[in-house]
């Protein structure tokens, strides 16, 4: 973020008001930065959603500035000027879940779920494998396939999709939203699959292939679409880990339930469990890795976040 302008101008700034997503606390006499707080709301990829959904990003107060509350007043500024329905972070540092749970919001950690390839004997990413490639609870999908979309298709596909938009669901997405986060990303290649069941949409799934040392790996980065949707696509996905050569897919999320993605083959991965799954590829590092996760929002809503919600799935190497 600090070395690449195209990057941080993807992700943060906003070309309307001509100014970057960010609060800043200035010295008033030497006029220096001491805090910063990153954000970005999902109408930054879609200017037509209404709704203020807002991602954290960045939160940090320089390590020699001993202002007591800096950083909290920072927050406070954010929603004060904003007003938002929901704000989250995704990856918070342990060290401020404190000041989180003091302004009144939930903290937990992000589900992971994983399958791994049952073409494969010998793995150089999972490690501590315990030979257990899925789930013992798989369904038949009754006919759902996953189609892989290219842009045009993509954008052909905007009339289809108003059957699975929840205004109940936060954040809010949209068509454009999921357009211009993933088929316009200046950094990352996202691969968009549409969700079919006889012949209808009923949902995306955004993908991305991680690599270290010729070995793959495919994410979930996100879903769009009803969580019921997953719900018996193992072959679909099995599919999708030969046609990648990947060692495991592997997904994120908080809001969908265990039993929906167990009848697609996932396990669940928590703390205690000895198989790695690694996260992180930039540079790559064989463990695993459990994010917390933060989030306030209005009542009665279904608050359903993926990893790349937030600010987890971004470039750490530029090459």
């Amino acid at each position: 973020m600090a070395t690449s302008k195209k990057l941080m101008d993807w992700q943060h700034y906003d070309k309307d008001n001509k100014n970057y997503n960010f609060v800043i606390a200035k010295h008033n006499k030497t006029n220096k930065i001491h805090a910063i707080l990153g954000f970005y709301p999902t109408s930054h990829f879609d200017k037509s959603i209404q709704h203020v959904d807002l991602a954290l990003a960045i939160w940090k107060v320089r390590d020699d500035i001993k202002a007591a509350g800096l950083g909290l007043t920072l927050m406070n500024y954010l929603v004060s000027q904003k007003h938002p329905r929901s704000l989250y972070g995704i990856g918070v540092n342990p060290r401020v879940i404190p000041i989180y749970k003091y302004m009144g919001y939930d903290i937990g950690v992000m589900n992971h779920y994983y399958i791994a390839n049952e073409q494969k004997k010998n793995f150089h990413l999972i490690g501590n494998f315990d030979g257990r490639y899925n789930s013992e609870t798989i369904i038949n999908g009754n006919g759902k396939k996953l189609i892989r979309y290219e842009k045009s298709d993509y954008l052909n596909s905007s009339e289809k999709i108003t059957n699975f938009v929840s205004e109940l669901r936060l954040p809010a997405k949209s068509h454009n939203y999921l357009y211009h986060r993933y088929y316009c990303h200046p950094i990352y290649n996202y691969h968009v699959y549409g969700l079919m069941n006889q012949n209808c949409i009923i949902g995306f799934i955004v993908l991305r292939l991680c690599s270290y040392n010729s070995n793959h790996a495919l994410r979930i980065v996100d879903y769009f679409g009803h969580n019921d949707g997953l719900s018996g696509i193992f072959g679909e996905l099995h599919i999708l880990l030969q046609d990648y050569d990947a060692e495991y897919i592997d997904f994120y999320n908080i809001g969908i339930e265990e039993k929906i993605l167990s009848a697609s083959g996932f396990i669940k991965r928590d703390s205690k469990c000895e198989v790695i799954i690694p996260s992180y590829f930039e540079p790559f590092e064989k463990r695993s890795v459990d994010l917390i996760f933060t989030y306030k929002c209005e009542n009665n809503f279904n608050f359903s976040v993926c990893k790349a919600d937030g600010d987890q799935d971004r470039p750490n190497i530029i090459l």
